[in-house]
């Protein structure tokens, strides 16, 4: 009878052994499939965070721009747009061409946004207006979103404005 030798063994066992079983060829697929799937699922909620984002900004600045021009007014036009809004005259504040600067681009990026102009007297005060503006938007993955900003108007003061998100 003949004596193998250890490394004879293991080298005629290393020769059967060529290839991956079934089973850790399955393994190494869920784990590429769960990599995969994660970063999709990151990369997409990543995508939103940067959408709402440069949306907020937009809103942020079309309602700084559209406020300063308000304050731009005196009382007469602040109350004689008061009396239009109260008359049905809709309190939807355009945002066209003018506002962008004649850029098609900017009029385009902003044609999603709507405007409503509020302005109501503040109770106990004949002197005294309040302004609201809000911006009303939906994201690209349906949500809707809303900013606002208020500002005191006085008749013979300083006017100030306060943020305010929803």
């Amino acid at each position: 009878m003949k004596v193998r030798s250890l490394d004879s063994l293991a080298r005629g066992r290393r020769f059967l052994r060529r290839g991956f079983t079934i089973l850790e060829v399955a393994m190494g697929a869920m784990v590429m499939l769960l990599a995969v799937s994660t970063s999709i699922m990151v990369l997409q909620r990543g995508y939103q965070s940067l959408d709402d984002a440069r949306n907020t900004t937009l809103a942020t600045q079309v309602l700084q721009s559209l406020m300063e021009d308000l304050r731009l007014n005196n009382w007469t036009q602040v109350t004689a747009l008061q009396a239009a809004s109260n008359n049905g005259t809709s309190g939807n504040v355009a945002i066209d061409s003018s506002f962008t600067g004649y850029s098609t681009t900017a009029a385009n990026m902003l044609s999603d946004f709507v405007c409503t102009r509020t302005i109501a007297d503040v109770s106990g005060q004949t002197n005294m207006k309040l302004l609201t503006l809000a911006v009303t938007w939906v994201g690209y993955n349906g949500s809707s979103h809303s900013l606002s900003f208020s500002s005191y108007y006085g008749k013979n003061g300083l006017y100030d404005y306060f943020y305010t998100t929803h």
